[in-house]
């Protein structure tokens, strides 16, 4: 079964063949992202690889979960010089109009030097736009350019050249940056832990996060932004070790709204957990290691599964 948006998560750093980054190096690009980043967005997403490398099915969530548009942000940034080896962190981040897409906009850290990638453009015939008082390289793809720009010697940006016009006009001052937000600077601060993979989501973000990380079958869908109106923010992370562990926190605007969600989370679990047995009867069912609770008006899940699950060619356990 495919976990899209865990998939996403695990991609974003697979695709980049990222080193491992020291703690300090994860908290300045988290603050770089902060007060470069629109303020408009409605997820963002810190992406370390200490221990996504050392995952025991590497290759093959490599290559399951690379896809089309991480394939041509891989070769834009080996055509402009930049090689895997000079990656070393990711934060992604979406608006409102780009939840539910795979959209790689966002910055990394690594070797992001303006004149290499002005040198490696000028090789490969790439020509520079000109992005507030940056230039960025942009290569087609079946979906639209995906664009290029150092905004320091370590750290460059990517994404749609709309996005990144938006972050030079935050970088320049004329517009507001993520970090002007306390909702979101909150519950950063809150999310922020020790993992390879954390982030934030508030809004329509928050349920489109939950379907997708969870289990797909052949089951009605629910509306999750009904769902999931009264989460004034979600907070995750994802931490891969024998299993994949995945814990998230959902913050309600009353308790009430929290002991109805919990209930709601409670049924659906039930109803997946039987769905999944009559579906897949002979293949442990991850549910069954799905925790829920509640503390006044946060909801903690919890859920630890086999890598098997993460992989749509898996076969099943006899």
């Amino acid at each position: 079964m495919a976990w899209r948006r865990v998939a996403v998560s695990l991609a974003a750093v697979i695709a980049a063949g990222l080193m491992a980054p020291a703690q300090g190096r994860a908290q300045q690009i988290v603050q770089d992202a902060l007060a470069i980043l629109p303020a408009d967005a409605v997820r963002f997403e810190y992406s370390s690889p200490a221990k996504l490398r050392s995952l025991p099915k590497y290759s093959q969530l490599r290559d399951q979960y690379l896809g089309r548009e991480l394939k041509v942000l891989e070769t834009s940034l080996a055509q402009l010089g930049v090689r895997e080896a000079d990656v070393a962190e990711v934060v992604l981040s979406w608006e409102p109009a780009e939840v539910g897409m795979a959209r790689m906009d966002g910055i990394a850290s690594g070797h992001f030097d303006a004149q290499a990638l002005a040198d490696h453009a000028r090789e490969n015939g790439i020509k520079a736009t000109p992005v507030g008082n940056m230039a960025a390289y942009c290569l087609g793809s079946d979906s639209g350019p995906i664009c290029v720009m150092a905004i320091k010697s370590s750290e460059g940006a990517f994404g749609t050249l709309q996005v990144l016009k938006k972050m030079a006009a935050v970088e320049s001052g004329q517009a507001p940056a993520l970090g002007t937000s306390p909702q979101f600077v909150k519950l950063v601060d809150a999310g922020r832990v020790d993992a390879p993979i954390w982030g934030v989501s508030i809004g329509p973000a928050v349920g489109d996060w939950f379907q997708g990380w969870m289990p797909e079958q052949n089951r009605g869908q629910l509306n999750w932004n009904q769902t999931f109106q009264s989460v004034e923010g979600l907070t995750y992370n994802v931490n891969p070790s024998i299993k994949i562990n995945v814990a998230a926190n959902f913050e309600c605007n009353s308790e009430a709204a929290a002991a109805n969600l919990l209930q709601l989370l409670q049924g659906l679990k039930a109803f997946e957990q039987l769905a999944w047995q009559s579906q897949f009867p002979n293949r442990q069912n991850p549910y069954a290691g799905l925790q829920m609770e509640s503390s006044s008006r946060r909801i903690h899940v919890a859920l630890t599964t086999d890598y098997d699950d993460l992989l749509p060619g898996a076969n099943p356990t006899p």
